[in-house]
């Protein structure tokens, strides 16, 4: 649900009503009644299971929010969408041959022949990092490249710190936004143990992460780099309730001039070539405007230009109104670059505040965790004051905890089936 810049009208008196007594009211239940059986779900509790009854819940709605996902994607028109027919029937036809060769209730699918097949290829996906571009924006449902691996093995990390190393030789001004589930989206805590030390191996955990082979350098990560995740809060039969916005996006959007939006992840499935198959859409704006970066005047691509105002002006909550004139438009510049983190982090502490959030930065240990949970908290002390504090929420930008458990090793033990078989099942 897109939550207005103050909060429904009616949700404090709801509060006020229902803060003593947990019975349902029409007022609270109609937010959920579009959510039919399945639909209103949390990965995060239960994965999803017999789909072919499809109208019965798999969580108990009135206790569990659903959550929420957030997700870009295109619609394509002419010789690209014939690329996405082709590949549709290329995927059939394996699965053809592989399952169902007997079967003839599946046929073989033939492409329809065209005279006017232009063949445009990217040959190399790290050649656009590696060109002069001033930001980028991803949004990815992973992040799990690392150098000098004996498991991980694509490379995006060494193309990011190579541009970055650059950046800050030159004294360029370089800015790379990226947005990521707070945590892995599996109701199997292994599952997600594994996936998590992998993401934070890759961004700060151990001397082969990103940020430290960058502060090896000699180089403030922040200053170039910094990450960020979603979430969002509700009322939930007369309670206060958060949960975190799945991010599941692909996408990445190069200086407001080139974009990415497909079905890869940044790991090694996606990103080696000989895993998973994949399918992307590659755009380069021939139709430019007016831009500025840095405070300097630039020609950006009229679409990968809007696609990306629109996105940040969506997580820092001014998609629909602006009373405060936040122009989006020089994402490069400190002072943006310094307003969005600002934001992130007031989110972050007033849901912390709140709800005790996790992850948080606040539990580097299994025990801190414990003790972090036994708390109490706003939302359940005082939750009219609680209400209030969460008027301060601007969008849905939070900070990335990027030292959640740092001093645990929780990657699981190669006796079960998920520390067994990482990267076959997740890298």
């Amino acid at each position: 649900r897109a939550r207005k810049s103050d909060e429904d009208p009616d949700d404090g008196k709801i509060l006020e009503e229902q803060q003593s007594d947990n019975t349902s009211t029409s007022e609270v239940d109609k937010k959920y009644q579009y959510f039919i059986g399945k639909d209103y779900s949390n990965a995060y509790q239960r994965d999803f299971t017999e789909l072919e009854d499809y109208t019965t819940d798999s969580v108990a709605r009135t206790l569990v929010p659903r959550m929420p996902w957030h997700d870009e994607a295109l619609v394509v028109f002419g010789q690209t969408a014939r690329d996405v027919a082709r590949h549709f029937i290329q995927r059939w036809n394996i699965h053809k041959c592989e399952t169902y060769l007997k079967n003839d209730s599946y046929p073989f699918l033939l492409p329809k022949s065209y005279d006017d097949v232009e063949d445009l290829a990217v040959e190399n996906w790290s050649d656009f990092l590696e060109s002069e571009p001033f930001r980028v924006n991803a949004q990815n449902q992973f992040f799990i490249t690392i150098a000098q691996d004996s498991v991980v093995r694509n490379q995006l990390a060494n193309v990011l710190f190579r541009r970055i190393e650059r950046a800050h030789n030159n004294a360029e001004k370089f800015r790379i936004y990226v947005v990521l589930p707070l945590l892995p989206g599996f109701d199997n805590t292994n599952a997600v143990r594994a996936v998590l030390y992998f993401i934070m191996c890759s961004i700060t955990k151990g001397d082969n992460s990103l940020f430290k082979r960058l502060e090896n350098a000699g180089i403030s990560p922040k200053d170039y780099i910094n990450f960020f995740g979603m979430r969002n809060h509700d009322i939930l039969m007369g309670r206060l309730v958060t949960e975190i916005i799945y991010v599941h996006s692909k996408l990445m959007i190069i200086d407001d001039r080139m974009a990415i939006c497909g079905s890869a992840n940044i790991n090694d499935r996606s990103l080696l070539g000989n895993r998973d198959s994949e399918f992307c859409i590659v755009i380069n704006d021939l139709e430019e405007e007016d831009g500025r970066f840095n405070g300097e005047p630039v020609r950006v691509g009229k679409f990968c230009s809007s696609w990306r105002k629109k996105i940040f002006e969506m997580l820092l909550g001014i998609q629909f109104e602006n009373p405060n004139n936040i122009d989006v438009t020089d994402p490069v510049s400190d002072e943006f670059y310094s307003y969005f983190q600002d934001v992130a982090k007031q989110n972050t502490c007033i849901y912390e505040e709140v709800f005790a959030t996790m992850p948080t930065d606040h539990t580097k240990t299994f025990a801190q965790i414990t003790a972090y949970n036994n708390m109490a908290k706003m939302k359940d002390i005082d939750p009219i004051e609680a209400q209030q504090k969460l008027k301060g929420i601007q969008g849905f930008i939070v900070e990335y905890p990027l030292y959640f458990l740092d001093e645990e090793n929780y990657l699981p033990s190669v006796a079960t089936r998920e520390g067994k078989n990482f990267s076959f099942h997740y890298q």
